[in-house]
């Protein structure tokens, strides 16, 4: 876990983690704005903008593994399904569902990721 000040590229601090539940505290850290990100291999980076003042604050986080689209845990045939509906806009998938859905990290969601995800899923070529 990686916190950041508004505006700067390098972390304040970070703290490392373990487990598939975990609790982190940060101390001594000045009030301000700052954006807390989180990051696991094979997960799909997530990023919290968050102010900090005199109160402690709790922050739930789920990390999901590129191409677990829904978000349960595994990629299969679900996350597929739930990309192909999406190239073919018939339930459009945002935030970090469409993150978890670019599986090619070009920063597109397209026929190219879903071709990728059913390599993944018939283990022709693992995304990881």
């Amino acid at each position: 876990i990686q916190l950041y000040r508004e505006g700067e590229q390098k972390f304040f601090t970070d703290l490392n983690v373990t487990g598939k539940n975990s609790n982190y505290v940060f101390k001594g850290i000045p009030s301000g704005n700052y954006t807390i990100k989180f990051v696991k291999n094979y997960h799909v980076v997530r990023e919290i903008d968050i102010t900090i003042d005199n109160s402690n604050i709790i922050q739930d986080i789920q990390l999901c593994l590129i191409g677990d689209i829904n978000g349960d845990g595994k990629v299969n045939i679900k996350d597929w399904n739930k990309l192909y509906n999406h190239i073919n806009e018939t339930n459009i998938i945002t935030n970090y569902q469409l993150l978890c859905a670019d599986v090619n990290e070009d920063g597109k969601v397209n026929i190219k990721d879903w071709n990728r995800l059913y390599n993944h899923i018939t283990e022709v070529t693992p995304l990881w």
